[in-house]
């Protein structure tokens, strides 16, 4: 592989992991499970924070089955920025995100604002970039008015 190759390959792989990404915040924000499991290897890791730990496809889909069809969730709107991306061979990377949640829910008056940083390990899987393993490293949290939105 010539040099001008490994940096298209490079240059295309981080692609794919920002779209990866941004498929994961699309299937949160439409409350679509089926989308949000495809984002995984089938043994990923998951530590979600707040002793929340998940340990392959079932048992996120179980977790975010639960959490984005609660009746209760009126919307989570998660975006990012910042990704920090290293490939670290044909079919491995790592990863660091700046991550903003706004979470809305019936039961209460006020929206919640969450800041998070992602980290992740990726790994691709008969050509698709999944995620293998993600840890949540919750920064703030603070109270909004619904109105005062993303």
């Amino acid at each position: 592989m010539t040099d001008l190759e490994r940096r298209l390959a490079r240059l295309e792989a981080e692609s794919d992991i920002q779209k990866l990404r941004y498929r994961y915040w699309f299937a949160i924000l439409d409350k679509d499970v089926n989308a949000l499991v495809n984002c995984f290897t089938p043994d990923a890791f998951l530590e979600y924070g707040m002793g929340i730990e998940l340990s392959g496809t079932e048992a996120i889909r179980s977790f975010f089955d639960m959490v984005l069809h609660s009746e209760d969730l009126v919307k989570q709107m998660p975006r990012g920025a910042n990704g920090l991306l290293d490939i670290t061979s044909d079919t491995t990377a790592s990863g660091r995100w700046l991550v903003q949640v706004i979470l809305l829910r019936h039961s209460e008056q006020v929206g919640s604002r969450i800041n998070v940083q992602y980290f992740e390990n990726y790994e691709k899987i008969d050509g698709e970039w999944k995620i293998k393993r993600m840890k949540n490293d919750y920064l703030s949290y603070e109270n909004i008015e619904p109105r005062d939105g993303p």
